[in-house]
Order: C-alpha cells, then structure tokens, then sequence
C-alpha cells in the first residue's frame, strides 16, 4: 500500500489498515506527523526508523504491540504515549531517539525490550509502572540526561547494563530485593534473587545484610552522584 504524505509532512493512515508493516515509513525523512486509525493492532519492525522529521504521533488504543526498533532515530521526537493497549515495548523500540523528553509506559506492560530507549539522551526522568516484570539489556544505556527512576516491586529481572552510562542518574527508588552497584563511571541493577549476601556498594562502601544492615534499611535507595 502507499502512503500520501502532504506538503505539511502529515500522513493519514486509512482505516482500512490492521498492521503497519515492517519498515513501511522507514527513512521518511519528509514526515513529520502521523494520524494511525483503531484499526491498527501493530506497529512492525522498524516502522518508522530513522524518520527524522517526525516531531509527534499517537499510538491508539487498539495497537497490542511495538515491534523492533519501530521509532530507532526519530531523533525529533520529543514525547510520546504508550496506550494501555500495549504489553510489549520491543527490543529498541525507540533506541537512539535523542529528541525524547517524556514518555508514558501504561500499566499494561510487562515487557520493556532490550536496547528499547538505548542512548535517549535527553530523557530525564521515567516511572515504570507496577505490571513490568522485565528489563531488557541496555534498556537505558547511556541515557546521560536520566536525573531520576522509579523501579516497581513487580520488577524480578534487570538485564545486562540496564543503565549503563547513566552519568546524570542521582536518584533510584527501588525495593529491598534490587542491587544497585556504582562506580565512577556507571551505574548498574540487578536483583537479589532471595539470597541473603549480596550487597550494595557506593564507591567501595558496602551496605550490606552482613553489615549489620536490615532489608528495611535498604528498601529504598538513594544513589548520589557527583
């Protein structure tokens, strides 16, 4: 199918369409907005990559799932809402969308992908909701702007450099089964995993059950950095 998009780069998908496919705006530089119908159930693989002039869309409510690296390099995109539609934030989802100010993960997500807001340079703050039970690898990696995050009790994996090169990352709301490992240069989670001897470290420091520390000392960490 073709898609027009008119001289104020603004594209109207018709209701017609179930499922935007993968790459079918892909390197649409020209556009800058999109009006997606109820009927779309899916937004595919790379839909919408390196669309560098797109400046805001909205998802419906009727799309299930955001496929591979569907928004990667829509470098001027500032904000966008996730419908509660959703349950799956795939793997670099928006990755290298370095225009992103706010984003708003609904409560029906379980699933943030792997790389999904790699290198989201300006994101400053993100909640994630209750229903995420799984943070990919490199979720977060090198979001230097990243001031703040809230990490539910829901959540029993963090993957592999889930923060990695979060420079700005100066507060960690977690809960009394998370990790939090800090160095000079970055900042790493993962879980407890129901054992009694891990610790949490603040440059060398260790806070730790075997330091005399209860796990309500620890429910709630605050990490300052420098």
């Amino acid at each position: 199918m073709k898609y027009e998009i008119d001289n104020n780069g603004h594209c109207n998908i018709p209701d017609s369409v179930t499922s935007i496919g993968a790459h079918a705006f892909s390197y649409c530089t020209r556009l800058e907005s999109i009006t997606i119908p109820d009927s779309v159930t899916s937004i595919g693989e790379r839909a919408f990559s390196y669309c560098t002039g797109l400046k805001s869309i909205t998802i419906p409510d009727s799309v299930t799932s955001i496929g591979e690296r569907a928004f990667h390099n829509c470098t001027r995109l500032e904000s966008i809402t996730i419908p509660d539609s959703v349950t799956t934030i795939g793997d670099g989802a928006f990755s290298y969308c370095t225009g992103l100010k706010s984003i708003t993960i609904p409560d029906s997500v379980t699933t943030i992908g792997d790389g999904a807001f790699h290198n989201c340079t300006r994101l400053e703050s993100i909640t994630i909701p209750d229903s995420v039970t799984t943070i990919g690898d490199g979720a977060f990696w090198n979001c230097t702007g990243l001031k703040s995050i809230t990490i539910p009790d829901s959540v029993t994996t963090i993957g592999d450099g889930a923060f990695h090169n979060c420079t700005r990352l100066k507060s960690v709301t977690t809960h009394k089964h998370t990790i939090i490992v800090i160095d000079d240069r970055w900042l790493q989670i993962g879980c407890k995993c129901g054992t009694r001897d891990w610790w949490l470290s603040d440059e060398g420091k260790q806070f730790g059950l075997d330091n005399g520390y209860t796990e309500d000392d620890i429910e709630t960490y605050r990490a300052i950095k420098e």
